[in-house]
């Protein structure tokens, strides 16, 4: 045998061992066997002695403790840990829920309802989310009427009440959906989903113009309807704390606080853990810019680029730290690169300013238009109409062969009022792209309206 295999064999040795010893540990005081490969390393590094200090006879470090399993999505894990933490009599029923959840996400439907309805009887916070579950539960299992009677339970969760919407459309009753559609629209009036709700029931009860209508204002309302359940915040809370999500919060504390060298270590052991996640890693760029280590910084983001590809954030920083570096032609090439992935404001002025220094005017315009174009979209998406026009007209003006540019500024003109000058813009757009289908539409549309 050679020295490599004797080498492979105890280290396969080695492992094997290691699992055993932590299996009999587990098993001993009662734990449920999990398998923390599956973990980024990070993660696995930090459970190992959360499990080690976990007493199986406290109902409420069961508890926890399914609530991490339950977390980290290991459903049987944390479902055992509840059903011995049931065992226990636990002074309170608020788990109950979190029970049900971890059920439902198993498939296990009949119970998890049991749990949610315990929940409820017991008069567990969060009612009205474990009567959504429930709704849910009945959903998925193809229960309607059961689940409309609980999802009218839960008037409080508007996700509940879009559902419920959505239900009474497919039930033939969507005249029922409107009063709740209107309160949902009270509440969240620029939100995409009520708006989007909206037009189904319009066109649902034969009402098409209307339902067009509110197609047209979820195009420009970026507002969300809050969609978080007890479940997912306390995930996000916990998350928030460990694993990946914490060390990269110890790193931007680390270097808001100065302390470039530990950032930076701690912040290279997020991005190696996390495969390179493009957050981890720019953070990890920024500690080694902080401490004045620019070539560490452009061969980071270099990787970066080869490992999870282009993007406009990625290609913005490389190209300003090549800037500093002296290299007006690398940047260039690189925010270049940058604009051919996203529209960005923000590399469209910086190229529109280097093109300036370099003294190509015609680049100069071609890069202020398109930040124009940008400047449109980004208030478009705000509602802010009247800038989104102004800032559209301006892109027309500087790149006039921009189909998108007259497009929206076509659509922007509409929505204002302004049905003419809309016309015309659309027109441009087709002229410069025959096959622009929504403005074609959208003339079609014009002049059907103009014929009535």
């Amino acid at each position: 045998m050679t020295p490599l295999r004797i080498v492979l064999l105890i280290v396969i040795l080695g492992e094997a061992a290691w699992m055993w010893f932590d299996h009999n540990r587990l098993a001993s005081v009662g734990l449920p066997i999990v398998n923390l490969d599956v973990l980024e390393k990070i993660e696995a590094e930090e459970l190992i002695p959360v499990l080690s200090q976990v007493d199986a006879s406290d109902p409420q470090q069961l508890i926890d403790l399914a609530e991490v399993y339950r977390t980290l999505g290991f459903f049987p894990a944390a479902d055992y840990c509840f059903m011995q933490a049931a065992r226990c009599s636990p002074g309170s029923s608020e788990y109950l829920h979190f029970w049900g959840v971890t059920l439902s996400r198993m498939g296990r439907l009949k119970e998890a309802r049991e749990k949610f309805s315990a929940a409820i009887a017991a008069g567990a916070p969060h009612g009205p989310y474990s009567w959504t579950a429930i709704g849910e539960c009945w959903l998925r299992e193809v229960k309607p009427r059961k689940a409309e009677a609980a999802l009218r339970q839960a008037q409080q969760v508007p996700w509940a009440q879009l559902l419920l919407c959505r239900l009474l459309i497919r039930l033939g009753r969507a005249s029922e959906a409107v009063s709740i559609s209107d309160r949902l629209l009270s509440d969240y009036p620029k939100a995409t989903r009520t708006q989007q709700m909206r037009s189904q029931i319009e066109e649902a009860l034969g009402n098409h113009e209307e339902a067009l209508r509110y197609e047209e204002l979820a195009r420009h309302s970026m507002q969300m309807i809050p969609r978080g359940t007890p479940a997912s915040r306390n995930d996000e809370l916990r998350m928030a704390r460990f694993g990946s999500r914490g060390q990269y919060e110890e790193a931007n504390r680390l270097l808001e606080a100065g302390d470039f060298e530990n950032a930076s270590l701690v912040a290279q052991r997020v991005a190696e853990s996390s495969s390179w996640s493009e957050p981890a890693s720019m953070l990890w760029v920024s500690c080694e810019l902080k401490a004045g280590r620019h070539q560490i910084a452009l061969g980071i983001l270099k990787d970066l680029m080869d490992r999870i590809g282009v993007s406009a954030n990625v290609s913005e920083l490389k190209g300003d730290v090549q800037l500093e570096l002296g290299d007006e032609s690398a940047a260039r090439k690189t925010w270049k690169l940058g604009t051919e992935f996203e529209v960005s404001q923000s590399l469209h002025e910086k190229l529109a300013s280097l093109c300036r220094r370099m003294e190509d005017i015609d680049s100069v315009r071609h890069h202020e238009g398109m930040a124009e174009y940008a400047a449109g979209k980004a208030a478009w998406f705000k509602d802010d109409l009247g800038a989104a026009r102004d800032a559209f007209s301006k892109a027309t003006e500087k790149v006039p062969d921009y189909a998108h540019a007259w497009y929206y500024l076509g659509e922007t003109r509409r929505a204002l009022g302004d049905v003419t000058e809309s016309a015309a813009a659309h027109r441009r757009c087709v002229e410069i792209n025959p096959n622009h289908g929504r403005a074609l539409k959208v003339l079609e549309r014009l002049e059907d309206a103009s014929r009535n």
